[in-house]
């Protein structure tokens, strides 16, 4: 009895929550939930500025004019903290599960002790196959899944990945694929190549770090501006926006400095530079990427919104963490118990200050989209 009264007052907590801070039509809308006959539904989580149909006034500091348009900032997600808070406690309830593709062995245990922490149960698979049978059951339970595949600098096996697979899989299960890619910068890096498998896995979401974006900036697509070396946040905010249009999907921007870009909503968050002591963290990178995938896949909808969430849970996260750390490992078990203590009590976030970005593109005119 007590249990069941313990989720009344969390179901009226988050729909009092969800009512006070504004719930009107976003770009950013979670999909029900249901756990042990407790059923939560999060009505759209909204913003105004990010994610509706305001246009440029005369205020808005403009980022830049770039080949046919024009980023200017924007208000971005109204009440963030408050969205934050509902969802990462959404996370710790559902329970959602996560199928993990391609994560060196290496990395696995401590990608499974973070998930561990935030409630997610992870499974780590050795091929396509497999992770074929094990969303056939999910089917089956009812159960929220996303896929995480990770890509590094050993792609070249994915390309033996199937097509009729893939698309089995989509059949099969209503699934997000989450696609994280981690690879070193080299001279030699073959991107199209790398197209290939990121068409054949077709993702809701694409990470790209550092080592991808140098390569691919020096291969001079021709849809980047010449503007990046004197400006790094025009660089990555242009990147995220022209890597989404190529591969038609969210994609994330990751290289100190994080910019989350839609092409389809021309709509970019940009989060500050995280602690360097990251970099130093030995299989860090799928730990987060899993995180973000557990967020994507129990929110849905409009991939952008919750990886942007899903970010502004681990900058808290991070920036908690780095203040209590003296060297890289410390650093990761403070990052677990930040996790877990943030999932369990998430109003914890509400007095974050957080210096995120929201910016919005407009066509200029004479060059505008019919």
């Amino acid at each position: 009895m007590g249990y069941i009264h313990l989720q009344c007052i969390v179901r009226r907590l988050n729909i009092s929550r969800l009512c006070r801070h504004g719930i009107t039509n976003s770009h950013f809308s979670c999909r029900t939930c249901t756990f042990n006959k407790y059923i939560s539904t999060y009505s759209t989580l909204v913003s105004r500025g990010f994610g509706t149909e305001n246009k440029k006034s005369d205020e808005v500091s403009v980022l830049a004019d770039i080949d046919k348009f024009t980023i200017y900032e924007v208000e971005g997600i109204k009440n963030l903290q408050h969205v934050t808070s509902s969802c990462l406690r959404n996370l710790r309830f559902s329970k959602p599960q996560i199928f993990a593709l391609n994560v060196d062995k290496s990395k696995e245990q401590k990608m499974m002790d973070v998930l561990l922490a935030s409630g997610i149960t992870c499974f780590n698979l050795g091929s396509v196959d497999v992770l074929l049978n094990r969303l056939s059951a999910s089917k089956r339970s009812n159960g929220f899944v996303g896929l995480y595949v990770h890509l590094d600098d050993y792609y070249d096996k994915c390309s033996l990945f199937k097509e009729d697979i893939f698309n089995h899989i989509r059949t099969v299960c209503n699934s997000i694929f989450f696609l994280d890619i981690t690879v070193s910068y080299q001279s030699s890096f073959d991107i199209n190549k790398l197209s290939k498998i990121i068409d054949l896995v077709c993702p809701t979401v694409i990470r790209f770090n550092n080592g991808f974006l140098r390569s691919w900036n020096n291969s001079r697509f021709e849809f980047i501006s010449s503007k990046e070396a004197s400006d790094k946040t025009t660089f990555l905010v242009e990147a995220s926006l022209s890597l989404s249009k190529v591969y038609g999907c969210t994609v994330i921007c990751s290289s100190g400095q994080i910019a989350i870009g839609n092409h389809g909503i021309m709509e970019v968050a940009f989060f500050p530079k995280s602690p360097d002591i990251l970099s130093k963290i030995y299989g860090y990178d799928v730990c987060s990427g899993a995180i973000l995938a557990a967020f994507v896949a129990l929110h849905g909808g409009n991939s952008i919104c919750p990886a942007v969430v899903g970010s502004h849970g681990l900058e808290y996260i991070h920036s908690k963490s780095a203040e209590q750390s003296s060297g890289p490992g410390t650093m990761f078990y403070n990052i677990i118990d930040q996790i877990y203590n943030l999932t369990m009590a998430p109003d914890s976030i509400l007095v974050h200050d957080s210096n995120v970005k929201f910016w919005r593109c407009e066509y200029i005119e004479q060059y505008a989209e019919t």
